[in-house]
């Protein structure tokens, strides 16, 4: 295990304080790094990830260096912050953490608490981005929520993007879909120009949270269309989008407009957007998809209808709406569920308790081997439920 591993595992304990107050500190000893470079901030239940990957995209095609931070990550920690659309290498993400330790120690020592994970990452992100990278813009997808995100010390962001609304996080966000997008609306900033990709009952109180910070409204143009299963078209341009549904053209709608604000983008550009665990080819026939809560499942599923024969492989955190996900997927074919080496994980006991005569996997690995070989013409195994399980999937040492 290196430094930097150590040093996120010692503060894995310190769990969500849902407070700015640890991070402008932190910011406050190390010299506003959010501050030293052109920022896109982007919140949203879904379609964060899929909205920063985009914009990077159709920014870096056109010359200019971008630098992009994505929670969670399939795959490796210094995985989450890119250069150029792909993950930094893990010894500048060392050297970033090198450089802001001294900082989390004295901020631990002089307020006696224990600096998060996330927090400490963030950190990171916004010291490497300032220090190392020097990005054009660097693009930054919120945690959780908005408001009291540790993401949210950014002065004066370029642009925020607010991509959905949904109820995932109620404990800390809300327990109803307005109180969750007041909470999103926590990104915005007087002047600056808030993009939303989001439905019109959420846009009516985004507006109205616009409005009171003095944000700059700017909804979605009517100027797109749609062809199933990802044909883009936008002002006489077309694009093949990377991921299907026609959720995944309003996000891409949202990332040309923040784009246009740096350069003059190419459409075409989307074509070449890459994200791991996005309706992500795992072999012939399984798709990899992390679908996490309610209404990214829906998403998922509706994506899938257009398939003869679908089944699912699922494994999802015991604080999601676990019956309202298994009951969408079971509406388009048979589901299985899985056990994974994570603690907020669904046990197998908890899963025959909840579901009795669901069928169970011990051993996804071994189980989705034995599926494929049984596959038949224009079948479709769709693997999801979290992003831990597509990581587990794809790297099960």
């Amino acid at each position: 295990m290196g430094a930097s591993d150590k040093a996120f595992e010692k503060r894995e304990g310190a769990g969500i304080m849902y407070s700015l107050d640890r991070m402008e500190a932190l910011m406050e000893e190390l010299g506003q790094p959010q501050n030293r470079c052109p920022v896109i901030h982007v919140a949203g239940t879904n379609g964060k990830g899929t909205v920063v990957t985009f914009i990077d995209r159709l920014i870096h095609e056109e010359g200019r260096k971008t630098a992009a931070f994505m929670t969670p990550s399939p795959g490796e920690r210094h995985e989450q912050l890119t250069s150029g659309g792909r993950p930094v290498s893990s010894g500048l993400f060392e050297e970033a953490v090198n450089l802001v330790l001294p900082a989390v120690e004295k901020v631990e020592e002089t307020r006696g608490e224990t600096i998060s994970s996330f927090e400490l990452l963030t950190a990171v992100v916004f010291t490497a981005a300032a220090e190392l990278i020097k990005p054009d813009v660097l693009i930054i997808e919120a945690g959780m929520g908005g408001r009291l995100d540790a993401t949210n010390v950014v002065r004066k962001p370029e642009a925020t993007i607010i991509t959905s609304v949904g109820t995932d996080h109620a404990e800390f966000l809300g327990h109803t879909r307005e109180a969750v997008a007041r909470e999103k609306a926590g990104i915005m900033r007087p002047e600056v120009p808030c993009i939303s990709a989001c439905d019109e009952e959420a846009d009516e109180w985004l507006r109205q949270e616009a409005e009171r910070i003095g944000a700059v409204w700017t909804p979605l143009p009517d100027d797109w269309t749609f062809t199933e299963p990802d044909l883009f078209t936008c002002r006489e341009e077309t694009a093949w989008l990377p991921i299907p549904g026609k959720h995944q053209a309003r996000n891409a709608r949202a990332a040309l407009a923040a784009s246009e604000i740096f350069v003059k983008p190419k459409l075409s550009s989307l074509e070449k957007a890459e994200q791991p665990g996005r309706w992500e080819a795992f072999g012939p026939g399984i798709i990899l998809d992390t679908a996490h809560n309610k209404e990214a499942v829906e998403a998922l599923c509706d994506t899938a209808a257009r398939y003869p024969r679908v089944s699912f492989l699922t494994a999802v955190m015991r604080d999601k709406p676990v019956h309202q996900m298994v009951e969408t997927m079971q509406q388009l074919g048979e589901v299985t569920a899985a056990a994974m080496p994570d603690e907020r994980g669904m046990t197998q006991e908890e899963w025959e308790k909840e579901f009795p005569g669901l069928p169970f996997t011990g051993d996804p690995h071994a189980w989705i081997r034995e599926k494929q070989r049984k596959l038949k013409y224009q079948e479709l195994l769709i693997v999801t439920g979290s992003h831990a399980f597509i990581r587990f999937i794809k790297n099960p040492q």
